[in-house]
Formats: C-alpha cells, structure tokens, sequence
C-alpha cells in the first residue's frame, strides 16, 4: 500500500467508490393505484442463478422503494451508452416523477414499465427487503429479461457518466 490512511466520510467514501466502474440502470415500478416509479440506480449485483435473481439498494425515503413495496415487482432496466440524458433525468431530484417519464419511452410489461432501448431488461419479483442503514436491500427474482447484443452499457466511473468505447470494454 501507499500513502498514508485516510479518514473516511461520506465524501472521502463517494470519491474512493468512484474509483469502482458501475453500470448505469434504472430501477422502475407502479404504486398501489398504477402510477409508474422510477430512479437511477447503481447499486445492483447479481444474486443467484439458481433461482436467477439480484439485489438492488434503494434509499430508505425513495418513492420508487414505496412503489416496489406496494407492487412486489420492479424492472431493472440496465440503461446503453446513448441514454446518459435518460439516466440524468431519473437521477434529478428536482423533476417530478410524471415529468421524468414524459421524458423517454416506456411500455408497460408484466406489471412494470420497461424503458426501451436499454442494453438489458429484468423485471423481477420482490422475495426479501433488508433495511441497512440509509437504504434497503431489496432481492428480486428474474421472471423475464430482453437483451440486445447490439447495445453497449452506459458507465459510471471517477464521478461521470461514460459510455464504452468498445465491446472490449464490457
């Protein structure tokens, strides 16, 4: 090791996980009366394969947490290179949820609203919601995903958003 240690806060700590490259998704969902859900997120990771399922971190005052609780579904929503505005958009705090999907095309599936265009689609059933600290675990079992093969993933690395610059980089 080099250098001497650090203490660490919240900033030190956002700037030393920014030197961890994520991908950029959305998680999306619908309240109790349909309306849809939705945020950027880049806590996620794979659970198991057997059954085929992930976690993902929601903040505990998240709206989209609430929407997930209430449906016990939500989409995973793994956004491309070209949807960096998509991703600002969701990730905005000062736009309303309704403004936020005015603002990219959407479909309903299997109960959830899946943005097209993205690299890769799960839409998932909630089986465990783990309170830790400022945000919730939430695991999810796949039910059904789409792929395209000819999408690469948006990033997020050293605090920006940074498309590939090649299949290599995947």
């Amino acid at each position: 090791m080099t250098g001497n240690p650090l203490e660490v806060d919240s900033l030190v700590h956002r700037r030393l996980m920014g030197s961890w490259v994520t991908g950029v998704s959305l998680v999306t969902s619908t309240d109790a009366d349909g309306n849809p859900s939705g945020c950027t997120l880049n806590a996620l990771t794979s659970l198991s394969l057997e059954p085929p399922s992930l976690v993902v971190a929601l903040g505990t005052e998240s709206r989209t947490l609430t929407a997930v609780r209430e449906s016990g579904r939500f989409c995973v929503n793994v956004l491309s290179g070209d949807q960096e505005d998509v991703a600002r958009c969701f990730a905005s705090s000062s736009l309303s949820v309704a403004e936020r999907f005015a603002t990219v095309e959407y479909e309903l599936r299997d109960g959830v609203p899946v943005i097209l265009d993205c690299v890769t689609t799960l839409v998932c059933d909630v089986t465990d919601v783990i309170p830790i600290h400022d945000h919730v675990l939430v695991a999810g079992r796949v039910t059904v995903a789409w792929h395209d093969e000819e999408r690469l993933p948006l990033v997020f690395f050293g605090g920006r958003f940074q498309p590939p610059r090649s299949a290599a980089a995947v």
